[in-house]
This record gives C-alpha cells, structure tokens and sequence, in this order.
C-alpha cells in the first residue's frame, strides 16, 4: 500500500485581544484548491479552527473527501484531516493539549495509523518550553498505548524551536528541543524522515514526519506552496508532501 500524505498548517487562531471571533475568520476556497492539486490521498492540517470555511470544506467534499477533527471545546481549535472518501477511516483518539488527532486509514486491505500532533505554545520562555516538554511527554506515552505500531506515521508542528548545536544556559530551547525529540522517538523504533531545507521562515524546521519501521519513506519534501505573508487563514509553514509504502 502507498499513500500519499500532506501536512499543512492551516494558520488559524482568534486575535481576541481585538475582541475578534471565529467567525471573523476566513479559509478559503482558494486555499483547499491549492492543496488539492498535490493529490494526496490524506491531507493532515493543524491550527484548523471551525470558521468561515463552508467555501473550503465544499471544495474538498466535491473533490471526495471527508473531513475528521479533533478540536479543543474553548476554541473548536486543532486538527482537521482530510481523507478520501473510497477509504474506510476510524478516529482513533483526540487530545485538546496539544492538539493531537489518531486516525487509522484502510487502504488495499492494509491499515495505516497517522497521528498529528501541534505543540502548544505561549511565551517562549523557560515555564513555556517546560510545557512543550510536558506535552511532548504526553504523546510520547500515548505513543506507547498503542498496540499494533507496525504502520505508524505522525505529523505535525512539534515546535521544538530553532535547532542548535548546543544549548545555552540562557536559551529556553534546552528544556525542549530538536534533539531531544529525536532521541525520544529513536528509543520507540521511530525515525524522522529526513527532508531538506526549513518548514517556517526559512531557518525554522519544526514540522516532520516521523515513521515506524515498518513504514517506508519513498519520499518527503518541504513544499512552499503560499509565500511569506502575515494573512491569518493562509498556511504560513511550508507543507509536507510525502509518499509511504506500508
């Protein structure tokens, strides 16, 4: 079984502080038929919120797709994935901190289990990523409840922040980093897939891809399908376009 996954950060919150709502929000039309010419079998979209977006869930309803979510109750923020209507789906489990949806797709007889997961973020400061850490925590024990990982994929925006050598005792970023997530997943039998270049302004690179042995990697790819703008509804993270075999 091949399938093909895209991961995309849809770039949606509320500026409350301007006593805004969701429904001041747009996710357009345009945006859907973007992603939808890279032909994936399952798109993975975080920072999804419901919104003005009855334009964009048409888009892909009309295109055969069927949408799955896993959304915090204050905000109905979080994860939306997207998957094609020939495919039997089952939401597996969701989290509200951070942001994770689990669902399990059957394609030819064979079950993939594709996990996305968004980091939470506020401050950036030292309580901040000892947060992070603590979310990361979180689904790093979630990983280990489940049974069958023999096709696992997890996605998403870990933001783990800029990656370094070596962390100072200044930097926030030493209580949770790049590096420390790799090492955690390789004690799973997990690996990252190695892509190229920077997923968010160019010297970012805190969205992956990340698979169990049994997955192969054919190819992963940072995608720059938006450009660099500060519109609120457009994908601001280059995207992850990658094809599995299980």
């Amino acid at each position: 079984m091949e399938i093909k996954i895209v991961e995309t950060s849809l770039n949606l919150r509320v500026e409350k502080r301007l006593g805004k709502g969701n429904s001041d929000y747009l996710l357009s039309k345009e945006v859907a038929e973007k992603q939808l010419k890279l032909g994936a079998d399952v798109y993975c979209n975080v920072e999804y919120m419901e919104c003005n977006d009855a334009k964009y869930m048409e888009t892909f309803e009309m295109a055969a797709y069927v949408p799955y979510k896993g959304l915090d109750t204050l905000n109905q923020r979080g994860i939306m994935c997207m998957v094609k209507k020939e495919y039997s789906v089952k939401i597996i489990n969701m989290f509200e901190d951070p942001h994770m949806l689990h669902i399990q797709v059957e394609k030819e007889g064979k079950t993939i289990d594709i996990v996305t997961v968004r980091i939470l973020i506020s401050g950036s400061n030292d309580a901040d990523y000892i947060d992070r850490k603590a979310q990361w925590n979180k689904i790093l024990d979630y990983l280990d409840s489940i049974e069958n990982k023999e096709n696992l994929c997890i996605t998403g925006d870990f933001n783990h922040g800029v990656i370094s050598e070596r962390y100072r005792k200044d930097q926030a970023r030493r209580f949770f980093n790049y590096q420390m997530f790799v090492e955690s997943l390789e004690k799973k039998n997990i690996k990252v897939a190695p892509i190229d270049g920077m997923s968010y302004r160019g010297y970012m690179k805190i969205d992956h891809l990340c698979t169990s042995d049994k997955l192969r990697v054919l190819e992963a790819e940072y995608l720059d399908v938006f450009g660099e703008h500060r519109i609120i509804g457009v994908p601001d993270h280059s995207l992850i376009v990658a094809r599995v075999v299980a």
